[in-house]
């Protein structure tokens, strides 16, 4: 550990890990239809059963660090840090539903002209599951010792958002291609759930839109003129949050703003 270190979280490794395995299933359902079977829906049922599963834990515990890294006759003082560490949650049992599709506006539109070069592809995912944390001697991470004495069973998983969705429209016209995209991931949870809830740790569910405008210059080159726009709705990119609340106890919040990118590109 770097005594000169005064940042309140350490790393530490645990050489006890074992590996992690797992068993997937998926079964999906897909349907063509329109003129020329060019519009689809696909459902996707999936699951994944994990053992061994590695997962981020930590405590809080005293570290001494040098007072002042350039002279160490001065001594040392203790500081409160958060101590981070990988282990194998028992189990991890994960399942959802995907649905997608793609429809062709002129397909279902085609007696009014302007919608005739739209495009339109969603994707939703619905992703539930349980899993088991190890419960640690609470005296033994004191000393810095990994030792586990049970485990919980927690109908909530860490590290996976329960929705996933975006949404794109797309407009192709000649050599002009226009891409408008939404997404969004809901609330997601850093931290085991044994611990306690004014300790757990979430990220705010985020939402994101995207454009992008290309044109093709020639039309037997592929050379072409965009302009690119990311997180047009200015959200934050990294929020998060301890406890219930995300308003209460605000961990991280960082923002970069809107982003504009303006270019050329090809191939030859």
């Amino acid at each position: 550990m770097n005594l000169t270190n005064r940042e309140e979280e350490f790393h530490i490794g645990n050489p006890d890990l074992s590996e992690q395995i797992s068993e997937n299933i998926d079964i999906a359902w897909e349907y063509y239809f329109g003129p020329g079977q060019g519009n689809s829906v696909s459902v996707t049922y999936f699951q994944k059963d994990l053992e061994d599963f590695l997962q981020l834990d930590e405590f809080t515990r005293d570290v001494q660090v040098l007072i002042d890294d350039t002279d160490p006759d001065a001594g040392f003082e203790d500081i409160e840090s958060e101590i981070r560490f990988w282990t194998n949650a028992s189990t991890r049992n994960i399942k959802g539903v995907e649905v997608s599709g793609y429809f062709n506006f002129g397909d279902f539109f085609g007696n009014v002209p302007i919608l005739q070069d739209f495009s339109f592809v969603p994707n939703y995912a619905k992703i539930t599951g349980d899993q088991t944390n190890p419960i640690f001697d609470q005296d033994q991470l004191a000393l810095g010792n990994i030792v586990q004495v049970g485990s919980q069973l927690t109908d909530s998983l860490t590290n996976q958002a329960e929705e996933i969705y975006n949404l794109q429209l797309f407009y192709e016209w000649q050599r002009l291609s226009v891409r408008l995209s939404y997404n969004y991931i809901s609330e997601l949870q850093r931290s085991p759930s044994s611990a306690a809830i004014d300790t757990l740790e979430f990220d705010a569910e985020k939402e994101n839109w995207d454009m992008s405008v290309q044109y093709r210059l020639f039309p037997d080159r592929d050379v072409r003129l965009f302009i690119e726009g990311d997180n047009l709705g200015n959200e934050p990119s990294d929020q998060r949050f301890n406890g219930s609340d995300p308003s209460l106890y605000v961990r991280r919040y960082e923002t970069i703003g809107k982003r504009y990118i303006f270019g050329i590109r090809g191939s030859f």
